[in-house]
């Protein structure tokens, strides 16, 4: 199979654009608020926030976003998600300080990292995942990399092999990348015929 020939038919399906573009729109849009608005947000805005259009479809449930709003204390959220954005211990202890948070799991903290700095974090999801085990199969079975994302340890090697799949393979970002995997699986990868 021809990479680039898979990679050019996804480019001309029908969803492969607007999905694309929506990883960039979201970005500029949830960055200013993550960094310069999330001081003065209240609970109940970013619970709005979580459960807008600018996050996946159905990643955040009303119930995660009420666990995250009304089960930590929100100052807390706040300045552990700045200190994810921000600070300057490791990111690993960051990202895991966020992670263990209650309703924080990987795939909404990787959409905040995503948000705030989309050339350097992907989304983490499970249909992500799966169109990695169909189409890099050899990835699976070297088991270097645990894809069933629990820590930030496991967060940073999921990303750092996405971002290594991305420049192998030739994806414009990690957001186009995200598309083509998880379309992919969930299409059964339909553009490939």
């Amino acid at each position: 199979m021809n990479v680039n020939v898979v990679l050019e038919q996804f480019r001309k399906a029908e969803y492969h654009y607007p999905d694309v573009i929506w990883h960039d729109i979201r970005s500029v849009r949830l960055k200013p608020k993550l960094t310069q608005e999330l001081v003065k947000m209240t609970a109940q805005e970013f619970k709005g926030l979580l459960l807008s259009n600018l996050f996946l479809p159905k990643t955040v449930s009303k119930q995660r976003a009420d666990t995250i709003v009304k089960e930590n204390d929100f100052n807390d959220v706040k300045l552990k998600l700045f200190d994810l954005f921000l600070g300057v211990h490791s990111f690993k202890e960051r990202l895991q300080t966020v992670l263990d948070l209650k309703g924080f799991e990987p795939g909404v903290s990787s959409q905040l990292l995503s948000a705030v700095n989309p050339e350097e974090y992907t989304i983490y999801h499970k249909n992500v995942v799966k169109g990695i085990e169909d189409f890099l199969t050899h990835i699976v079975d070297w088991e270097l990399v645990e894809l069933n994302v629990k820590t930030a340890e496991h967060y940073i090697d999921f990303n750092e092999l996405c971002k290594s799949i991305k420049k192998n393979l030739g994806f414009t970002t990690l957001g186009e990348l995200h598309e083509f995997f998880w379309h992919g699986h969930m299409t059964d990868w339909s553009f490939m015929i």
